[in-house]
């Protein structure tokens, strides 16, 4: 499970989400493969990477459509989710890391919960954020 996120309202939908993802690979159907290794190399990393990597291929194994308009959102918000992943980076190697403490996965939650409302990122990774307990201690 999603022990991080235990007992909060996501944990279910993540929970179910995952399922969804391990059965399209049971089942194998389409692109099965390449939605199992995203799966598993999020799973080499801590469980906020793992939570934003089991939403992301669960959309789309569900087939989540969008028009020219929502193709351009989803632009703009990988932009701004690539600019607050190389902040993260930075700052953590300004303070000596990647380290234990000073870990980019971590420092992205904590700035995503603090400013993602006002860059205005996506909703469910804003949530998630905030979340993270490790990224509360940074």
């Amino acid at each position: 499970g999603f022990q991080a996120f235990s007992g909060t309202e996501i944990h279910e939908h993540l929970l179910s989400s995952f399922r969804l993802v391990v059965h399209h690979g049971f089942d194998n159907k389409p692109a099965a493969a390449k939605h199992l290794c995203q799966i598993a190399e999020a799973f080499m990393d801590c469980q906020a990477v793992q939570a934003r990597t089991v939403e992301k291929v669960s959309l789309q194994i569900r087939g989540v459509a969008m028009d020219f308009r929502g193709h351009l959102v989803q632009l703009i918000d990988e932009y701004k989710a690539m600019a607050v992943k190389i902040l993260a980076v930075e700052e953590c190697t300004k303070r000596g890391g990647p380290d234990a403490h000073h870990d980019p996965a971590h420092f992205e939650s904590r700035l995503v919960a603090d400013l993602g409302e006002r860059l205005g990122l996506n909703e469910g990774i804003v949530k998630q954020g905030k979340l993270d307990e490790h990224a509360q201690a940074r």
